[in-house]
């Protein structure tokens, strides 16, 4: 997996430097008041956020969970090659991904096998993110982002 990185370069060495991937849920989102939106306008406005447009709209999220990048190899590796594989590979690409409706039930129907995975480590972060992703799955208008984050 790690060839993954960086579209098979290295162009940023981690050096001794700590990764981890970090899943993000959106809690809630609101519209930045210094751009007033005008009485006529605010149906239009509702209407962009339901379907998911961020004009003026600013997306808060709150971690909630974090691993170790090799767990979440481990993760990627133990998944059959295809979609849902390479949608979770996309972190290595490009550091970040977002997982909506439109994938969530891919993903998770991909990861439920792990779940008997032998790797305890694997088995124990895959139930947390289906956790997440089911909420995706059951609540309207919420999102994840999961990223990988060099500290």
């Amino acid at each position: 997996m790690s060839a993954l990185r960086n579209n098979e370069t290295d162009l940023a060495p981690e050096h001794s430097q700590a990764r981890t991937v970090q899943v993000y849920r959106l809690v809630r989102k609101f519209v930045d008041n210094a751009n007033s939106v005008p009485e006529g306008s605010k149906s239009v406005l509702y209407y962009t956020l339901s379907v998911g447009h961020h004009t003026g709209v600013i997306d808060c999220f709150e971690r909630v969970l974090s691993m170790p990048v090799a767990t979440f190899e481990r993760i990627c590796d133990g998944l059959d090659r295809g979609e849902a594989r390479y949608k979770l590979e996309g972190v290595m690409r490009h550091s970040e991904i977002e997982l909506g409706k439109a994938q969530v039930n891919l993903v998770i129907h991909a990861l439920e096998p792990l779940l008997s995975s032998s790797d305890e480590e694997v088995s124990r972060f895959v139930a947390l993110l289906l956790e997440q992703l089911r909420m995706v799955r059951d609540e309207a208008a919420v999102y994840v982002m999961i990223r990988e984050v060099v500290s």
